[in-house]
């Protein structure tokens, strides 16, 4: 059989989704959002979700019982999320990385850490490590998203279970196992920095506070890795990861406050961007402009 038209589902899910609030569609959306954005995609579905039943939970589909307020049909809908045959196994045929001379699938990440049989040709943990922090200086790896869409399964989750009780809640288990094996191996690639923002005078006990710990001074901040947290202070932008970062609480804010809102997954686009020449923009973009754009730029294959 042919796959779906990943394309065309998830602009029907979201048109929708604009005139419903449906939990399967939801489902529907962040499978299709996780074929064709891969990790941050999935972050995005979520994220949406999650945001979905935070805010509307008496009243989004399937709705409640009328008589007992029973969630049984509504989390049958939410068992979805960790099916082998739906949503697990689009997040198993994920790429980590995708752009650029490197290519991680995320099968290959599961096989390196033991959860799925490994191929004779399969990279170990080391290498797939190596292979990331080189990538991640080329702005190929989606590591904040890997590590947001952890956090947004986590949140989900919690949801539930406060929501419906362990007992009841969907088994998340299997989804959030891929989810912490994809953010581990981010985390051990590619070590996360906290800013601080130091006050006037503050800087002595600052540098003091440097001599202790794995962190750095300069120009009034603490840098340091390894931290499993980010903080982007005073609303300054700095540098293209603090625009990043920036553009990051944006998406989180309209999925939080709009979740049936397509702002976000436009604006995820655009930072992928970011990382991208123009030939390579072009390509996402107007790959039909290609051959034109190689003919004038003296770059068409002989």
């Amino acid at each position: 059989a042919e796959p779906p038209d990943w394309v065309s589902v998830a602009k029907e899910a979201q048109a929708l989704l604009s005139r419903s609030k449906d939990i399967r569609v939801a489902i529907l959306l962040t499978r299709a959002l996780t074929r064709i954005e891969d990790i941050a995609g999935l972050d995005a579905g979520l994220t949406m979700i999650h945001a979905l039943l935070e805010r509307y939970w008496d009243h989004v589909h399937p709705q409640l019982d009328a008589e007992d307020g029973d969630a049984t049909v509504r989390l049958n809908a939410l068992a979805a999320l960790s099916d082998p045959e739906g949503l697990l196994r689009d997040v198993r045929a994920m790429f980590l990385v995708r752009s650029g001379p490197v290519k991680i699938p995320v099968r290959e990440i599961l096989a390196a850490l033991g959860k799925l049989p490994a191929s004779g040709k399969a990279p170990t943990q080391q290498q797939l490590e190596g292979m990331l922090a080189a990538a991640a200086k080329d702005g190929f790896v989606p590591v904040e998203a890997a590590r947001s869409a952890l956090d947004a399964g986590n949140r989900l989750f919690k949801l539930l279970i406060d929501r419906v009780g362990s007992d009841r809640a969907p088994n998340m288990r299997p989804l959030l196992d891929v989810l912490t094996a994809i953010a581990q191996l981010c985390d051990n690639a590619v070590p996360r920095i906290v800013l601080v923002e130091i006050p006037a005078g503050g800087i002595g006990a600052a540098k003091e506070l440097a001599g202790m710990t794995n962190v750095q001074v300069s120009n009034g901040e603490i840098q340091g890795g390894g931290v499993h947290s980010g903080l982007i202070t005073g609303g300054e932008i700095r540098s293209r990861d603090d625009a990043l970062r920036m553009l990051d609480r944006v998406c989180e804010f309209m999925e939080r406050t709009e979740p049936a809102h397509p702002a976000p997954l436009l604006i995820r686009r655009a930072q992928r961007l970011l990382t991208k020449n123009f030939v390579e923009i072009i390509q996402e973009l107007a790959p039909e402009s290609m051959k034109a754009i190689q003919q004038l730029a003296g770059l068409e294959k002989k």
